[in-house]
């Protein structure tokens, strides 16, 4: 992505989140949680979030009510504290990792990952498939402002975690063509939950085709923190 996010696919077990491997290619398994099928239909308004968001930069852990989840480490940079990052999260901690450095001769193009509570105009209440795909619509038009995508493969899970009201994955990849980035796709994985007390969380990774080894074995540490 330009110099910007990342995600892997979800199953929960005992509260831990465990990301299923929904493409047959891709290495990364994210957390598991049980597959129940399609969402039901919501209203299309936000609600406002109820769980305070809390993120100790020397742990890198995260914590959103019963939702917790330690970032990646070396060679992710971390951000040093949350903050809002519209239009898709109120607020949220990043992590990037550089996959092709100055592909344009000042900016890198990157792995990225986004956590935290998600903006209100991108929650479809009761919808945790809808509101997925807003957050991709935002990513692939926001995180991506300057490059043309292509969406391939994604369908929206519902899944089930013991601590959330609504849970889905989404998983696939968004294809480009960029001038001396020498990846073709970003590896796309997102995670939406409501939980219990109405705040909505969001957890999305952008892993371009040529991350290296290092970069993909950092966020699988990560993804396997995760618990809800």
């Amino acid at each position: 992505m330009a110099a910007a996010a990342a995600v892997a696919a979800v199953v929960v077990v005992g509260g831990v989140v465990v990301l299923g491997n929904r493409a047959p290619a891709d290495p990364i398994a994210l957390p598991p949680m049980t597959e129940t099928g399609s969402s039901p239909s919501g209203s299309a308004s936000g609600t406002a979030a109820a769980s305070p968001a809390t993120y100790d930069a020397r742990s890198r852990l995260l914590s959103i009510g019963t939702f917790s989840t330690t970032l990646p480490g070396s060679p992710y940079v971390t951000s040093s504290a949350l903050a809002p990052t519209p239009p898709l999260f109120s607020t949220a901690v990043e992590a990037q990792a550089v996959v092709t450095p100055k592909y344009d001769g000042s900016a890198d193009w990157t792995a990225g990952l986004l956590v935290g509570v998600l903006d209100p105009s991108v929650v479809v209440d009761g919808d945790a498939d809808a509101t997925a795909d807003k957050l991709l619509d935002g990513l692939a038009e926001f995180a991506f402002a300057d490059v043309t995508v292509t969406k391939q493969g994604f369908t929206p899970k519902k899944v089930t975690t013991p601590n959330a009201k609504a849970a889905a994955i989404l998983q696939g990849r968004l294809a480009y063509r960029v001038k001396n980035v020498p990846s073709r796709y970003d590896q796309v994985s997102m995670l939406v939950l409501e939980l219990d007390d109405g705040t909505w969380v969001g957890w999305v990774s952008t892993r371009p085709e040529k991350a290296s080894a290092k970069v993909k074995a950092s966020l699988q540490t990560s993804i396997d923190t995760i618990r809800s």
